[in-house]
């Protein structure tokens, strides 16, 4: 019953967060749709992807689902949130939200930039992609992929983010 109550169709990303001494556990929440926002050429019409969190002191047994994310007014009316990575850089956390539009079919995913204090409340002030996909029919290798972000790495005077994407 605890795995079934637990299971995700998608992106979950499981942590140890050392300044609260316990795993967290960030991942899509399939909502029922709110009707301004549906799309029915997505391949989940009836499903909002927003963003939830879990606790757990020893990664077994885990907390009721937490809803921390879901796309607002000052958002494109078609975006959903797929993923949130997170990351730790002292005493705040750097997130990566799976920024995900489906309007006219794209089905796109980029990563959105985020940032937290408490793992509750995210500040979003950079809406949307900040990584530049290259226009389409061009050879760049992530062009039109789907982006999963693996590690920011602190170099000082510049970061370096390593992740993933896809031609198509």
């Amino acid at each position: 019953i605890e795995r079934k109550r637990l299971s995700s169709n998608d992106a979950t990303y499981v942590y140890y967060n050392p300044l609260f001494d316990r795993f967290e556990c960030y991942s899509v929440w399939l909502h029922l749709d709110v009707p301004s926002r549906r799309v029915t050429v997505d391949n989940a019409p009836g499903i909002q992807r927003i963003i939830h969190r879990r606790f757990s002191e020893d990664g077994l047994i885990w907390s009721d689902p937490e809803i921390i994310l879901i796309p607002d007014n000052n958002d494109p009316w078609d975006l959903q949130f797929y993923f949130l990575a997170t990351q730790f850089h002292d005493d705040w956390m750097i997130g990566s939200l799976g920024h995900y539009r489906v309007e006219d079919k794209q089905q796109s995913m980029d990563i959105e930039l985020c940032f937290s204090r408490d793992g509750y409340k995210w500040e979003r002030p950079l809406r949307g992609a900040f990584i530049k996909r290259g226009a389409a029919g061009t050879k760049v290798m992530d062009s039109a992929g789907i982006y999963a972000p693996n590690a920011w790495i602190d170099r000082n005077d510049k970061w370096l983010c390593l992740y993933s994407g896809t031609p198509n």
